[in-house]
């Protein structure tokens, strides 16, 4: 299989970021299809090109971070306990 992931795997990742990621692929291919259709310009530039980029970058966010959590165990103490007399 390669490179691609198992169902397994997908399941380790945090479910609510990767929910914001998949919003953030539909919005970005939303705003790309508006930047084909829609010629107006604002000094120079389009104006979904804005909403492109912000689209792509908290989708990369979200998905990386959804990756990060998945691939962190459960939290340790640092320290052991104190006992209570000290």
């Amino acid at each position: 299989m390669g490179f691609l992931l198992q169902a397994r795997e997908l399941r380790k990742w945090h479910a609510p970021l990767s929910c914001c990621a998949m919003a953030m692929a539909v919005l970005a291919g939303v705003s790309l299809m508006g930047l084909v259709v829609d010629e107006r310009t604002l000094l120079g530039q389009g104006v979904w090109l804005k909403p492109v980029k912000f689209a792509l970058s908290f989708g990369l966010y979200a998905i990386t971070l959804a990756w990060m959590i998945g691939q962190a165990g459960r939290w340790r103490r640092t320290q052991p306990p104190t006992s209570a007399g000290c």
